[in-house]
């Protein structure tokens, strides 16, 4: 087999593994993200539990880089503490070597016919939910292909005397030997940045006979260093949260590495009575087996330091953020995974709906105290903060619309951008009666005590009103969510009308001078504008077009 022939098999491979990987981990994404993403968003600071979500997030979706970016993301926005995500990435670490069992699978012959039919009913099937499952097949039968042409591609490898020299070189029967695999290991997983596709490599050189089970044992070590690159770039520009969850993945990996350096022979002397025990004879399985056995022990004695190590990873990391302050924390790594990219833009859509309340408390503060400038500050930069926002939420979404998604996502999509316009046009009307208060001191204008009472009724309805509608955000949304969102609005309408005509009243009788009466008029109108705004994203919630 020429030399050629010999590059464009085990790339061409490499390329197919990788590939069906990728068609794999989004057909799960797809068919499974709801659930994905509420056991992710359900982790407490119970460390089993979250150890168990990460095994089973990443077995599933077969990426424990998209699980680390996923965790980054919620701790960048504060909604998960950095012990919760650490609980989570160790799960992941088991959760991921589930590939090397799928690659050890003695079925590879089937990825050819497995990939031919599922392609078949990707292309010809009529329901969404089919074509997600033929998605996933197909990614299995191109994983199967793409190793079998790895393996046709590396075997002839093993009669040339240069190639032998070369991998004798990585033997691991010395420290320096050791270290050589395991630097090797990490650098082409770096380079790759999918541990998945190493060890699958490293499974068909051993399985080649290329290289012996104590060398693609030491690569492996080095490839869980590797892997946690994509934690350290998904960390870049995020907060101190992001950074230390991207440390401590990597630091927990350096230290479970080192460990096994000092403890190599003990661990080879547990790992060859263990595959005794259980009978495993294949070298795939046991290269594969030798992967969780490491992740597994990694996993026990950080589960029963978690307290420790974050002490620790907080003085590796400590807060010299100064304050800074972010507008959004969105990742656009995400957008290669909707079904979590989706959920890390209604945590934004969320900051938009408190940021919306605080300006709704600040307001009040105004009419109570036209002198106040503290919330009159906070009322303008809040609304500019609303509208950057807006904006890079609903580019963000437009970008993850583009992708591949399902129908399910797209729906959401389309209510998410809903509410984000709704979210900012509300700070807009906010903005309006601060100006228009701003503007009634300005010309020495006073309301009366009796429309200032009226004012303050009519903002008490309206916050109350957002603020009901809003927590239809955080959790399940009962059955009569709308009719009592659409009662109410009905309600401040009437409220409102009963208030402008005894405005009207005393605009008649003399009791209230023009431009006061016009600034009231336009202040109350602006409230009934936010009202109808806050229906609209009720309307939203609820799944009204």
């Amino acid at each position: 087999m020429g030399t050629y022939q010999i590059f464009f098999e085990v790339f061409g491979g490499l390329s197919l593994f990788l590939l069906g990987m990728k068609y794999m981990s989004e057909g799960f994404q797809s068919a499974a993200g709801k659930k994905l993403r509420s056991m992710v968003a359900a982790v407490t600071d119970n460390r089993l539990a979250g150890c168990a979500t990460g095994v089973i997030v990443t077995g599933i979706i077969q990426s424990s880089a998209i699980t680390t970016v996923l965790l980054i993301g919620l701790v960048n926005a504060g909604v998960m503490t950095l012990q919760q995500a650490f609980g989570v990435i160790l799960g992941a670490n088991i959760g991921t070597t589930v590939t090397g069992w799928l690659v050890s699978l003695n079925v590879l012959s089937w990825g050819l016919p497995v990939m031919s039919v599922a392609a078949l009913g990707y292309l010809f099937g009529k329901t969404e939910k089919f074509k997600l499952w033929s998605m996933i097949l197909m990614g299995v039968g191109m994983i199967f292909f793409g190793l079998t042409m790895m393996q046709e591609g590396i075997a002839p490898l093993r009669e040339s005397p240069r190639v032998v020299a070369f991998f004798s070189s990585f033997s691991p029967a010395t420290i320096s030997g050791l270290l050589k695999c395991i630097l090797v290991g990490a650098f082409f997983t770096a380079v790759i940045q999918s541990s998945s596709a190493t060890v699958a490599i490293t499974i068909t050189l051993a399985v080649t006979k290329v290289i012996d089970l104590d060398t693609a044992v030491a690569l492996v070590l080095g490839e869980n260093i590797g892997t946690t690159i994509t934690a350290g770039i998904a960390a870049i520009g995020g907060s101190i949260g992001a950074k230390r969850v991207a440390c401590a993945h990597i630091v927990s990996k350096i230290i479970g590495v080192v460990a096994m350096v000092i403890l190599f022979t003990p661990f080879m002397h547990l790992l060859n009575i263990s595959l005794a025990a259980l009978h495993i004879t294949s070298v795939a399985k046991s290269i594969a087996f030798a992967h969780t056995l490491f992740n597994v022990l990694l996993v026990a004695v950080f589960l029963a330091f978690t307290g420790p190590f974050t002490r620790l990873i907080l003085k590796l990391c400590p807060d010299d953020s100064n304050g800074s302050h972010h507008i959004t924390y969105l990742d656009i790594r995400m957008l290669s995974t909707p079904a979590f990219g989706i959920q890390q833009s209604f945590q934004e859509i969320i900051r938009m709906a408190d940021r919306v309340q605080m300006l709704m408390s600040d307001l009040r503060a105004c009419i109570v105290d036209e002198e106040n400038d503290t919330a009159r500050e906070s009322i303008f930069e809040g609304e500019s903060a609303l509208d950057d926002q807006q904006r890079e939420v609903v580019q963000f979404l437009a970008r993850l619309v583009r992708g591949r998604i399902t129908t399910d996502i797209s729906a959401e999509t389309r209510k998410q951008i809903r509410l984000a316009d709704e979210y900012e046009s509300i700070s807009d009307y906010i903005s309006t009666i601060l100006k228009q208060i701003l503007k009634r001191r300005q010309n020495g204008a006073k309301f009366s005590d009796k429309a200032t009472a009226e004012m303050l009724a009519m903002h008490d309805r309206v916050a109350a009103y957002v603020a009901s509608v809003t927590a239809g955000l955080r959790g399940a949304v009962p059955a009569d969510y709308l009719h009592r969102a659409r009662t109410e609005d009905d309600s401040i309408t009437h409220f409102y009308k009963d208030l402008r005509a005894e405005h009207m009243n005393r605009i008649v009788s003399g009791e209230c001078e023009v431009l006061t009466g016009m600034i009231y008029a336009d202040m109350m109108q602006a409230y009934r504008k936010v009202k109808s705004h806050a229906l609209n994203i009720a309307e939203a919630i609820s799944g009204e077009k």
